[in-house]
C-alpha cells in the first residue's frame, strides 16, 4: 500500500548508472532531484515513499517522474548512446532501484497523494521558467537544476533547512562524496531502493 504523502528529494547518481523509462500506473509520492555525469548527475524526481521488505523495494517498474537535463543521445527505442549532444530537458518515468548508480537521496519536500496532479503542475510550471541557454558556458545538469531549486523555493513549493540552492548543492556534493567513500570501503551496500541513503533537507521534518 502506498503512503499518503509525496516527497521531494535530491538524488545523487554516480557515473555509470542508467535510469529506464516505461509507463506505469503507480502514483508517485515524492519529488526528487538527482546528480550524475563523469562526477555526479543531477535530476529532480517525484517518487513514492520507500516500502522496505516489500516487492516495491526491489522493483524495476517505473514509479517516479523525473526532470533533468541530458546530453546523451538515445536510440528510437530509448536506449542511451555514448554520443554527446547539446543539453536538452528530459522528462520521463523511472524506477529509483533500476538506476544502478543512484547512491544518495535528498528530501526537498513532502506532499499528499491527493495533491499529486497539482504538485506535478506546479513543478512543471516552475521548470518551464528556467531557460536552457546553450550560450552559457556553465550550463550543465547541475547548474540548471540549482536554478530550478531556486524557483521552487521562491514559489514556496519547497522550504529547505539551508539558505538557498547553492548551500544545497554544497551539502549534496559533500554527502555524496561521503557515501562514495563508504561504498568503496564496503561499509554501504545498496541492494534495494530503501537502502539508498536518504538525507532530509526540509526545513520542517516529521
Amino acid at each position: 500500500m502506498l503512503s499518503s504523502k509525496y516527497y521531494m528529494r535530491n538524488y545523487v547518481v554516480w557515473h555509470g548508472r542508467a535510469l529506464f523509462s516505461h509507463a506505469s500506473c503507480i502514483p508517485p509520492t515524492r519529488i526528487d532531484c538527482g546528480l550524475g555525469h563523469t562526477g555526479y548527475h543531477w535530476a529532480l524526481v517525484l517518487s513514492p515513499k520507500d516500502h522496505p521488505n516489500s516487492e516495491q523495494d526491489a522493483s524495476h517498474i517505473p514509479d517516479s517522474d523525473r526532470w533533468h537535463l541530458s546530453n546523451q543521445a538515445r536510440t528510437v527505442d530509448g536506449r542511451r548512446q555514448k554520443a554527446l549532444i547539446p543539453w536538452y530537458l528530459d522528462c520521463d518515468r523511472v524506477s529509483m532501484f533500476a538506476s544502478v548508480s543512484l547512491i544518495a537521496r535528498f528530501v526537498l519536500g513532502k506532499f499528499k497523494t491527493s495533491d499529486h496532479e497539482t504538485t506535478m503542475q506546479r513543478i512543471s510550471a516552475a521548470i518551464a521558467t528556467v531557460p536552457i541557454d546553450h550560450s552559457d558556458p556553465t550550463l550543465s545538469c547541475r547548474t540548471w537544476l540549482m536554478r530550478v531549486v531556486d524557483v521552487l523555493i521562491t514559489e514556496q513549493i519547497i522550504e529547505l533547512s539551508v539558505a538557498n540552492a547553492s548551500a544545497l548543492e554544497a551539502r549534496a556534493i559533500y554527502e555524496a562524496d561521503e557515501v562514495m567513500k563508504k561504498i568503496m570501503a564496503q561499509k554501504i551496500q545498496i541492494t534495494t531502493k530503501s537502502t539508498i541513503p536518504v538525507i532530509d533537507m526540509r526545513a520542517h521534518q516529521d
